[in-house]
């Protein structure tokens, strides 16, 4: 079972799963606009933002982006990169809209997501987030998105699935509900979609706090819960 820890060496952001696993913990830091979180390292570059970055249009611009931020996180002593943020835009005033590249456009967030998470993952584990339909953040962590299949498919769900296809290391579910379900126990996208449809094999890990069961959220997919052990331990499972 991976979960997540407290602080370890002045790092606040940390999982691990004991001792089934061969590597004690990971370091994780929240992207996708430059390395935070109180760490130990040191200062930090401010990077342009996402939004930024998909309104250049430009791929291979995409890729330097990932490359230098990939060597920034690996160079403070972390695993893993919390970005790219890829959400398409619906709610115009959201006010985490920087932090998505697509913009307004799915099929341009689809161009821009692979060149980038190629670029970080040369140094640092990316993780593609917020899955799926974390479009506002007003009511964030109880919003009930009511979407049809085909709609989620057509205009929500490109970024991310070409993220699969570029080989991604993981995924964070979001805190809302979708369709009645919480995104990290909503089995439709966690395991048919993303799982199945999509080919991904990589981990999906909860928002922080945004895991709501046990069995469930590990029945449609979730591997990780972050940042603690409330449902993810030998106790409940």
């Amino acid at each position: 079972l991976m979960h997540g820890f407290g602080e370890i060496d002045g790092y606040s952001r940390n999982s691990g799963c004991g001792h089934y696993c061969g590597r004690k913990t990971f370091r994780w830091d929240n992207g996708p606009q430059g390395f935070g979180d109180h760490s130990p390292a040191g200062n930090s570059t401010q990077w342009p933002s996402a939004l930024n970055l998909g309104a250049t249009w430009d791929p291979a611009l995409a890729g330097e982006w990932g490359v230098a931020m990939g060597e920034e996180w690996w160079g403070k002593g972390t695993n893993i990169l919390e970005g790219p943020g890829m959400n398409v835009m619906r709610v115009p005033h959201n006010g985490r809209t920087f932090e998505y590249m697509s913009g307004e456009d799915p099929i341009l967030g689809s161009i821009l997501v692979g060149p980038a998470i190629y670029g970080m993952q040369q140094n640092a584990m990316a993780i593609a987030k917020h899955y799926i339909l974390n479009n506002q953040e007003t009511d964030r962590s109880g919003v009930n998105e009511l979407v049809d299949e085909r709609t989620i498919m057509e205009l929500y769900a490109p970024p991310f699935a070409t993220a699969a296809q570029h080989k991604v290391a993981g995924y964070m579910c979001a805190y809302n509900r979708i369709n009645g379900v919480w995104a990290c126990e909503q089995p439709e996208t966690l395991r048919t979609m993303l799982k199945g449809w999509f080919d991904f094999d990589g981990f999906i890990v909860s928002d922080w706090g945004a895991t709501h069961s046990s069995s469930a959220a590990l029945n449609a997919g979730l591997d990780i819960e972050m940042p603690g052990s409330t449902y993810f331990n030998e106790g409940a499972l």
